[in-house]
């Protein structure tokens, strides 16, 4: 899974869509990360945990910072 996340940031950064020189390996462990704690979260309380809503907004977030704009 992870491979192909940074395999996919890094295909940004090629189109321009992402900074050059980001960090990919590291983004792509947040990545992971932020959605391992979230699936986490609401299995323990799938009730309270909006998981796309949360994940999406830290997608925008970090797209917002990796953004060359």
């Amino acid at each position: 899974m992870l491979d192909h996340t940074v395999e996919l940031l890094q295909a940004g950064v090629a189109r321009g869509e992402l900074r050059p020189g980001t960090d990919c390996e590291a983004a792509g462990r947040e990545i992971l990360a932020v959605m391992d704690g979230l699936q986490i979260q609401w299995v323990l309380a799938p009730a309270s945990v909006d998981m796309p809503a949360r994940l999406r907004g830290f997608l925008d977030r970090l797209l917002r910072d990796l953004s060359p704009a």
